[in-house]
């Protein structure tokens, strides 16, 4: 069986899984409850299995007005079949994931009619994603001289949820059934079913690259399952089931991760073991050289491989840090003694060999880094490890390593826990940003106090209108962050745009340097007009540089700007959620003053000539224009 299907990053569910369903079901201690459910549903479950922790956490969860630590998720699923099974799973997936998930299924095959209609639900009310399931049966490919007609279909309905509604929308391409008429050279032939499905998926691919659209690769899925395995024709032709039965979970897994990916809650760090994790051996019993690691041995040619994977996901922005039970220096030494090692110390931003318990170590590497446990994913080929871990931090993602190291990499790429929607250049350097943050810890022990602390770090702030080529990264911070982070609102691309040319919004975009190094932007604030002045509705900061008061910069700006503007009022919302209770009294610390609230939203505001302006700890200022009321301690 395929892993994805087999869902081997996962462990098995517990014997007794329909006993703690109904214990679940019969709890009062309801605040103990998402965690509860949330730890059966990371476990391999079968269709049924997910069924039933579906309707468990719709009955229980529903009227819970805080799920702590699960995040809500409401998805209209539009398809050409019918999307029952589905509809049944997908909640329970997504408590893996972090996500209380409802869902609404629309009418069976009227894709082109409710995206056309501005009054139907799919558009009318707001989702957080809209699934959108195209078939390449319903479409009659194969069946037609080419491909014009489908694509014509899948433009109209794409388009129509682009205009009408302004929900993320997901839409699956089509898989290629295996039907070769003329054998190999179907691929050739522009009337094959497969050369039409391909014309289809390219024309997806365009209309996916605007507009707050993705794409859900059920072609790959398909590839990789295999096409015969994917397609029942038996249960298309009795219940039109658009994909079989058997791979419903996984299906629902992939959608997953991708609102997971909407909601900001993709995870940020792997924490490794070394010994039979990231080399075959103990490295404190065998010594660095007995270690297998590289080429002419295959679990050493297995952990190499593993290495370079890992490698690969530094580069593209995920940290890497170390918790291993050793003494340090034989913990370090392979690193040094050892060429055939693909990953060197520098790659990883903590690392961590004592005898306490991991469970404490991830504590400390989640403090040390400042990120939360759920952005954690731990790595550990001990199941003995991975048991505590799962039962000490039940936030914590852990992968469940196969025996074998040859299929550590296919595990990990199974996992998909590190699913993106955007991906920006910053992510490339994130780890040398966040060994730059470790050598100011060090230099913050040689200060007596923070504030000399900060003014001798020589920091610049610099403060600008959001400029095209920057808007990736600004896109990717809204739709990642969330400590700092006032609304949480969620913007693509295309809504940024929509934004500044629609609603007259502002973007600035705010970045941070000092002698250590280039945070690069780590702040974004989106402004609206608003009455007598401006509203702030979108304000968020990377948690990589919370503590260095660049929020009071920011706020000091906001406040200038706005008196440029002839504004006399400045407006601050802020929307509680589970993860951002540490910026709930931030207007109140810059003299705002609470003026209603409407449902979830605390309304704050403050009169312009009632600011009063802060010394800052900076050694320059770049605002835009220059209008910033600071005094900057350093410089005078």
């Amino acid at each position: 069986m395929h892993p994805l299907l087999e869902q081997i990053w996962l462990p098995e569910p517990p014997e007794d899984f329909n006993q703690q369903c109904r214990a679940a079901s019969a709890a009062t201690d309801i605040k103990t409850l998402p965690t509860r459910l949330k730890t059966l549903a990371r476990t391999r479950l079968t269709i049924n299995q997910a069924t039933k922790l579906s309707t468990l956490t719709a009955r229980r969860l529903s009227s819970c007005n805080d799920a702590g630590v699960l995040t809500d998720c409401r998805v209209f699923v539009l398809s050409q079949g019918t999307t029952t099974l589905l509809r049944d799973c997908l909640p329970a997936i997504g408590l893996r994931r972090g996500l209380r998930v409802t869902v609404t299924e629309g009418d069976y095959d009227q894709l082109l009619q409710q995206a056309s209609d501005p009054a139907a639900d799919v558009n009318s009310r707001a989702h957080d994603a809209v699934v959108l399931l195209f078939d390449h049966r319903a479409l009659k490919l194969g069946e037609q001289s080419n491909a014009a007609d489908a694509i014509a279909f899948v433009r109209q309905v794409i388009e129509g949820l682009q205009k009408n509604g302004q929900s993320p929308i997901i839409v699956g391409n089509l898989a290629a059934p295996y039907a070769p008429l003329l054998g190999s050279a179907d691929v050739g032939i522009e009337q094959s079913p497969r050369s039409q499905i391909a014309t289809v998926n390219a024309e997806i691919k365009a209309l996916c690259d605007q507009q707050r659209t993705f794409i859900l690769d059920l072609e790959n899925f398909a590839a990789a399952v295999g096409t015969t395995t994917f397609f029942n024709a038996r249960e298309w032709n009795s219940y039109k089931l658009p994909f079989a039965s058997q791979t419903t979970v996984a299906v629902a897994e992939l959608i997953a991760r991708l609102l997971a990916a909407l909601k900001g809650k993709a995870l940020k760090c792997v924490v490794l073991d070394l010994d039979d994790t990231l080399w075959g051996g103990t490295v404190g019993e065998e010594g660095a050289s007995a270690l297998r690691i590289g080429q002419g041995d295959p679990v050493g040619e297995a952990h190499a491989e593993f290495q370079s994977t890992l490698m690969k996901l530094k580069q593209r922005g995920i940290l890497l840090a170390v918790c291993s039970k050793n003494d340090h220096e034989n913990a370090i030494a392979p690193f040094s003694s050892r060429p055939e090692m693909v990953l060197a110390m520098d790659d990883f931003v903590v690392f961590i060999a004592n005898w306490s318990r991991k469970s404490e170590n991830l504590l400390a590497i989640a403090k040390q880094l400042n990120i939360g446990l759920d952005s954690l994913l731990f790595v550990d080929d001990n199941p003995f490890e991975r048991g505590h871990v799962r039962e000490a931090l039940p936030e914590v993602d852990v992968i469940e390593l196969p025996r074998d190291p040859a299929l550590y990499t296919q595990a990990l790429y199974a996992g998909g826990y590190f699913e993106t929607v955007t991906l920006s250049e910053t992510d490339a350097s994130r780890t040398q940003q966040y060994a730059d943050n470790a050598k100011r810890q060090v230099a913050l022990k040689a200060f007596s106090s923070i504030d000399n602390f900060l003014a001798s770090l020589e920091m610049t702030v610099t403060i600008s209108p959001l400029q095209d080529d920057d808007l990736p990264r600004f896109c990717q911070l809204i739709n990642k962050t969330n400590q700092f982070n006032l609304t949480t609102h969620r913007y693509s691309e295309a809504d940024i745009k929509r934004l500044r040319s629609d609603n007259a919004a502002e973007c600035f975009q705010v970045r941070l340097a000092d002698k250590f190094g280039d945070a690069g932007l780590i702040s974004v604030v989106i402004l609206l007009p608003k009455d007598a002045g401006l509203q702030i509705d979108t304000w968020l900061m990377s948690c990589r540089v919370l503590g260095r008061r660049v929020e009071d910069a920011v706020m000091q700006f906001l406040i200038s700007h706005c008196a440029h503007r002839g504004g006399s009022q400045l407006e601050g919302l802020y929307i509680p959620t589970a993860k951002n209770s540490m910026v709930s009294d931030l207007y109140e610390k810059h003299g705002f003053s609470r003026k209603g609230d409407d449902n979830d939203v605390h309304r704050w505001t403050i009169a312009v000539s009632d600011y009063e302006a802060r010394e800052l700890p900076f050694s320059a200022l770049s605002p835009y224009p220059q209008r910033l009321l600071v005094k900057n301690p350093v410089n005078q």
